[in-house]
C-alpha cells in the first residue's frame, strides 16, 4: 500500500476468529488478498470507501488530498473529494454494519478499526471538530459486545508527535473501544494501550517535547 499516505479498514470477523489466534490468522490473510485485489484493480480512491464482504476501506493518496484523514473519511465526516463534501453526514460505517448484522450478528462476531497513523488531535479525536470521528463510532457500535472491539494503529501522525504523552494519552482514551498499537515489521505484534503515562508501551519510541512542554 506504498501509493498511500494513509488509510483506515473496518472489518467483521467471527467470534471464534476473535478467540482462536489461527483462526484470526486465516480471516486476516483472507481480508489482505481482498484488500490487494481493489487495489490492483484501482478501485480505491475513486470513492469515499470501498464495501466488500467483510470489510470496509478508505485511503487518502500521497500528495492528492493533503490535511484529509482516512478514519474520518471511513465514518463519514470527511470525504476525500472537496467539491463533492455534503452539508449533511453519511456515516459509511453503520450502514456497513447494518448491512452485515445477518452475516456478522452483533452478538456473535467481533469488529476491529485499524488506522496505519493513529487518528490526529485537532481533526479526528477533536469534539470541537466537524471531522470528530468518536460519536460516529458509538453510534455504529451500538449492540456489539465491548469485550470484542477494538481500535488499532500502527503509526502515530506525525504532527501529533510533539505534542507531548499527556495530549497524546488523553485524547486517544476517548476512543470507544480498547485501543491496540501494532506493529507489522518482525517481530510482528500487538501492544494494548493501558496503563499509566510513564508504563504506556503505546507511547514509546515516539518524540516528545520536555514535561514542561506538554501544555504550552
Amino acid at each position: 500500500m506504498s501509493a498511500y499516505d494513509q488509510f483506515a479498514i473496518a472489518m467483521l470477523l467471527s467470534r471464534e476468529a476473535c478467540e482462536k489466534s489461527t483462526t484470526a490468522e486465516q480471516e486476516g490473510a483472507t481480508i489482505e488478498d481482498k484488500l490487494l485485489k481493489i487495489w490492483e484493480e484501482d478501485r480505491l480512491d475513486k470513492e469515499p470507501y470501498v464495501y466488500t464482504d467483510n470489510f470496509l476501506v478508505a485511503t487518502v493518496k500521497r500528495d492528492e488530498h493533503k490535511g484529509w484523514h482516512a478514519e474520518a473519511v471511513l465514518v463519514g465526516t470527511m470525504e476525500t473529494d472537496k467539491k463533492k463534501r455534503k452539508s449533511w453526514v453519511y456515516n459509511f460505517l453503520k450502514v456497513f454494519l447494518d448491512n452485515r448484522k445477518q452475516t456478522y450478528p452483533p452478538d456473535n462476531s467481533c469488529f476491529i478499526f485499524f488506522s496505519l497513523i493513529s487518528p490526529c488531535l485537532d481533526y479526528c479525536l477533536n469534539p470541537e471538530s466537524d471531522t470528530n470521528i468518536l460519536k460516529a463510532l458509538q453510534d455504529s457500535l451500538q449492540g456489539y459486545d465491548p469485550r470484542f472491539q477494538a481500535f488499532a494503529f500502527e503509526h502515530v501522525y506525525k504532527e501529533d508527535q510533539p505534542k507531548g504523552q499527556i495530549k497524546l494519552w488523553e485524547a486517544w482514551r476517548q476512543i470507544p473501544m480498547p485501543l491496540f498499537r501494532c506493529s507489522f515489521d518482525q517481530p510482528e505484534s500487538c501492544i494494548k494501550c493501558t496503563g499509566d503515562i510513564d508504563t504506556n508501551e503505546c507511547l514509546d519510541d515516539i518524540g516528545f517535547l520536555p514535561p514542561d512542554s506538554f501544555f504550552s
